[in-house]
């Protein structure tokens, strides 16, 4: 179960979140250390998942001034802004060079920025450029599956959004890639399927859909 809602090792903040225990979540977030940065990560994440946005906004800009250029700081501070109504912060986030995260290819620190941009647009046919990459890559990384579910929810296109849940959280786990995302080294076992961001902003605006009971009911996580 662990593994299933994202709460593989001993990280229990991240396991709450999994099942949409936000508050649960950030009161334990909140006893773990202020200087390192995982459990910093998880606070933000916490605060933006219960719904304390000025909290999670202060949260995700300190982890960007205590650890510059690190991976999990930007992007945590981008899917802030961009799913915050302030795409147009992360469009411009993404298109300095000079804060990219280390190790992180460019072609996908720029279809992040394409991802921001559409967002910010709202343009149909940007929409549909950058729900279509990540329906291309999808196959080759789990992370394209989350990126696609959140992006599609973020646009309102709920059947798009639930084609990519159903990859991340039906796709037999022989048949799920073991990367994340290509060429970063960042691997997952075919059963660690985060669920987290289920009930996070932007994909918690599916929760009126039939469609989302019926993915946790098949996920058993309506039981739980």
């Amino acid at each position: 179960t662990t593994r299933r809602t994202g709460g593989q090792g001993g990280n229990y903040p991240r396991f709450l979140l999994g099942v949409g225990r936000a508050s649960d979540a950030l009161g334990l977030a909140e006893r773990r250390s202020p200087v390192a940065l995982y459990p910093q990560v998880g606070r933000a994440n916490a605060l933006f998942a219960a719904g304390r946005i000025d909290e999670a906004d202060r949260a995700t800009a300190e982890l960007i001034r205590l650890w510059p250029q690190n991976y999990l700081a930007w992007f945590t501070r981008i899917y802030f802004l961009m799913y915050t109504g302030r795409a147009e912060e992360a469009a411009e986030m993404a298109a300095d060079r000079s804060g990219w995260p280390l190790d992180i290819p460019p072609a996908e620190l720029e279809l992040t920025g394409q991802m921001a941009r559409a967002i910010a647009s709202r343009d149909p046919s940007q929409a549909d450029a950058v729900i279509r990459r990540y329906g291309e890559l999808a196959t080759k990384g789990q992370g394209y599956m989350q990126n696609g579910l959140r992006v599609s929810a973020a646009l309102g296109r709920p059947d798009d959004a639930f084609r990519f849940a159903e990859m991340l959280f039906s796709t037999p786990i022989e048949k799920m890639p073991r990367e994340r995302f290509v060429g970063q080294r960042n691997y997952a076992t075919g059963n660690d399927r985060h669920t987290d961001l289920l009930f996070m902003p932007p994909v918690n605006r599916l929760h009126d859909d039939p469609r989302f009971l019926d993915l946790l009911s098949r996920m058993g996580m309506v039981d739980y």
